[in-house]
């Protein structure tokens, strides 16, 4: 399904964050099938989305892309110390 904000009470990114979060659990107990799920258009339709004031949405979508930013950077760190202590065992054992 393509879905469209057309109001300008909702922000694009926060109508992605909240069907990312928020409603995964919802969308996910009303999602049919087993190895491939589906989710009905009325499922979709239906779905209650809280739809807070445009300055608490952007706060909302700040704070995830800073959430999304710290676990790339987390993750580039565990990397890193995985090479670290790689070459540590490869130093020493050759």
């Amino acid at each position: 399904f393509i879905i469209t904000v057309t109001d300008n009470k909702v922000l694009p990114q926060y109508l992605a964050w909240y069907l990312n979060n928020p409603a995964k659990q919802y969308l996910n107990l009303h999602a049919t099938g087993t190895v491939i799920r589906n989710l009905r258009k009325d499922v979709i339709a239906d779905l209650p989305v809280q739809v807070p004031p445009i300055e608490v949405q952007e706060t909302v979508i700040n704070t995830w892309k800073n959430m999304i930013k710290e676990q790339q950077v987390f993750e580039e760190l565990n990397q890193n110390r995985k090479l670290l202590l790689t070459s540590f065992i490869n130093n020493y054992t050759h």
